[in-house]
């Protein structure tokens, strides 16, 4: 029933009809006769240089975020490790979605901007219950993780588990802070314009249209390109 229900209910965001997904396409093989591989290629996600370019560029979107692929990352400095799952996000992330924090704050635009810089993180609102006890003195404390030292800036609301229907995060974190957090060549995602690591989501300004964007943004993938 959860996964039945998770992905046929709507998002619960504030007019979710103008949230839009935002996808790259290997143009080599879109128009491929081979349906299936067509299909595959067609819904890629999106590298973070590219996605920075959508973000300034675009003229039809009020917020352009981006969140990465679910990380596994460990809990540290505890008696015993505790293993938990985390999304990179841009830190306009959230104020794109139109949602409020359950406790503090999200992301401020500077803490997303220096790699490396600003290690801080927003709980889920399951996680601080059940690991942290719901302390109403969350906010402003330290955790570890992966041995680096975060600070809490906020709890997200009840229920909210970012752009998956099913399975949501423990934890966000600034995409600025990838290095830290991811393995191997993902490590250099923010860099690598080739690395399809993001999936991007478009909130659309009241006046403009799917189709509108849709041409937008193929005028920009064509300059890009």
């Amino acid at each position: 029933f959860t996964l039945v229900h998770g992905v046929l209910s709507p998002l619960q965001y504030p007019e979710p009809d103008r949230l839009v997904g935002i996808y790259e396409t290997l143009s080599i093989l879109k128009d491929s006769s081979n349906p299936r591989l067509a299909a595959k290629w067609n819904k890629l996600p999106v590298s973070y240089q590219n996605l920075l370019d959508l973000r300034e560029r675009n003229d039809v979107f009020s917020g352009l975020a981006g969140n990465s692929t679910t990380l596994t990352i460990t809990l540290t400095g505890r008696s015993k490790p505790e293993r938990m799952f985390a999304e990179l996000v841009t830190a306009n992330y959230f104020e794109t979605l139109g949602i409020k924090p359950y406790r503090g704050r999200f992301f401020l635009a500077e803490e997303d901007r220096v790699p490396g810089a600003n290690p801080v993180v927003v709980l889920g609102y399951a996680p601080w219950q059940r690991r942290f006890n719901a302390s109403p003195e969350i906010v402003g404390r330290t955790i570890e993780i992966n041995s680096l030292a975060y600070t809490v800036v906020g709890v997200a609301p009840e229920g909210f588990k970012g752009l998956d229907p099913v399975f949501g995060p423990d934890v966000w974190i600034p995409s600025a802070m990838i290095e830290a957090v991811a393995m191997g060549k993902d490590r250099n995602a923010l860099n690598d314009r080739a690395a399809l690591r993001f999936h991007a989501v478009g909130r659309l300004r009241q006046e403009r249209t799917i189709e509108q964007a849709k041409s937008n943004l193929s005028a920009i993938a064509a300059q890009l390109a």
